[in-house]
């Protein structure tokens, strides 16, 4: 195990022991493209993290409420609505802007999500920290998706107020500038989620395996899928500190909210340590060479600290190898890859075939600050 990141192996009370996955588990993974792992986070260790989550929420809810307004801005073609996300100054303030412009425009007042909540210097932040990083929970996401080693590529915390409204069907992966297979998301209720009321997650069944639904499809196509008759699945009831595992490609989606009560929920993302990244858009087009679509724009500013510096780098590197980087001697030099690897996205478990420095070229092992 890696511990070297940050993460403790005890730190979601299974006393050091890995995560049990069945066999039903990891079929239904592969095959579905979704799994339910009950008590995920135990005793101490949950009580702990709904603590921190809830502190870091509040700390953050400003910032969180402003790229509920950017985001809702530019998908809506709306740059002044956009734009006034950083002119807010309170919580009340940003509340009443984006409920006021939802009420304008007719349609239901979105859940919240903040960003990578373990990249903090509070201790509550240092906590959820210790979650995120936890070397089991890298293991648990290599078994899931059959890969060696793993990274945590982001956190996310949802808070779904009472009278929230659906959230839409969409792939992880689709607003991730990854250029991979090898993604998933581990989902932790933090309160219960009882019924479809409670809003929980509800996932299209085997739709990681529709090669087709991506390719020829928009996002909007996503949503409107209905003609793929597909078997919809929600493992509800959860009781806090279960937790649901899927894959980046599986479509999924949430209910409104009808419950009564705030459904709170905490999701860490892993991916391959090889996973590349993908290429850049030049200015003025919307795609980036050799692809049909860039990511959606939902998760940019979850990547927007390190992806630029680390696309920099790759470039600087790139001229002063010449373009190439050499395999070994009487290998053929080739174009260097761009990995996600950098220090904002963890190592947390290192598999028996990892490699270790220096077994690669340097553009590829590089972690750049």
């Amino acid at each position: 195990p890696c511990r070297e990141e940050g993460g403790g192996e005890d730190a979601i009370g299974h006393g050091g022991a890995e995560v049990v996955l069945d066999d039903a588990s990891l079929l239904g993974f592969e095959r579905q493209g979704h799994a339910c792992v009950r008590s995920l986070i135990r005793g101490e260790a949950l009580v702990a993290l709904q603590k921190a989550v809830d502190e870091e929420w509040d700390a953050r809810l400003l910032s969180v409420f402003q790229q509920k307004i950017r985001v809702l801005g530019l998908d809506a073609k709306d740059a002044a609505f956009a734009a006034s996300a950083d002119s807010l100054t309170s919580v009340d303030d940003a509340r009443a802007s984006l409920v006021g412009w939802c009420a304008a425009k007719g349609i239901e007042v979105p859940f919240l999500q903040a960003f990578n909540l373990h990249n903090g210097g509070s201790a509550a932040s240092q906590a959820i920290r210790r979650v995120a990083c936890c070397p089991r929970l890298g293991q648990a996401a290599a078994k899931l998706l059959g890969v060696d080693s793993a990274r945590l590529y982001q956190s996310s915390a949802f808070y779904k107020r009472p009278g929230h409204g659906e959230t839409s069907w969409h792939m992880d992966l689709h607003t991730a500038p990854l250029d991979t297979n090898s993604m998933l998301t581990i989902w932790i209720a933090l309160s219960f989620v009882e019924t479809l009321e409670d809003s929980p997650l509800v996932f299209a069944s085997g739709s990681h395996r529709d090669f087709a639904l991506p390719y020829w499809h928009s996002t909007r196509g996503m949503i409107e899928h209905s003609q793929r008759s597909y078997p919809c699945a929600s493992h509800a009831p959860l009781r806090p500190g279960d937790a649901t595992a899927h894959h980046g490609w599986t479509l999924h989606s949430a209910p409104p909210n009808f419950s009564g009560r705030t459904r709170r929920a905490f999701a860490l993302s892993y991916v391959a340590d090889d996973a590349p990244i993908l290429p850049e858009a030049p200015a003025g087009e919307p795609f980036p060479p050799g692809l049909r679509q860039s990511p959606h724009a939902e998760d940019l500013e979850s990547y927007a600290a390190w992806l630029p510096g680390l696309r920099r780098k790759h470039l600087f590197s790139e001229g002063k190898a010449g373009g190439a980087v050499s395999g070994g001697k009487g290998a053929k030099s080739q174009k260097a890859r761009l990995v996600a690897r950098h220090p904002a996205i963890p190592l947390v478990w290192r598999g028996a075939k990892a490699p270790v420095d220096g077994a690669l070229p340097p553009l590829y092992i590089s972690e750049v600050a």
